[in-house]
């Protein structure tokens, strides 16, 4: 089974997540044993922030890297456990919120797609939005 970091640089809708990981230095960490729980964003995700931040994000690296982390989460979480436990830290230190709306999984406000990737580290929830870390 492949690791988070491989599965989501495999996968066509997470190219700009992919890019940003690895000029974050934060792909090798996705790689190691874990577990982790990823909360990916789409490239879709990505395109609703202002042109060109995407590259102004790669410049500023220490914010990349916060932001990237306000998505990873220690632990394996299924979309249920989460849930379950309703307020999570993630490794930037940032609270993520679990609720359920009209059918939906959200993380803080942003919807969750699809959950419960498995990955031999952990597990992945794909997101249609980036979460903002000051949720």
């Amino acid at each position: 089974m492949r690791d988070i970091f491989e599965r989501v640089s495999g996968d066509s809708r997470f190219t700009a997540l992919t890019e940003l990981l690895r000029a974050a230095g934060l792909d090798s960490v996705l790689c190691e044993e874990g577990p982790f729980t990823l909360l990916a964003p789409t490239d879709e995700a990505f395109a609703q922030l202002a042109d060109g931040a995407v590259r102004r994000l790669i410049r500023e690296l220490p914010g990349l890297k916060g932001l990237l982390l306000s998505h990873v989460l220690r632990g394996r979480l299924t979309a249920s456990q989460a849930l379950e436990r309703k307020r999570v830290t993630a490794m930037s230190g940032v609270e993520v919120a679990f609720t359920a709306k009209d059918g939906k999984m959200l993380a803080n406000n942003a919807v969750v797609a699809i959950t419960d990737i498995e990955a031999s580290n952990g597990v992945v929830h794909v997101l249609k939005e980036i979460l903002d870390p000051a949720m």
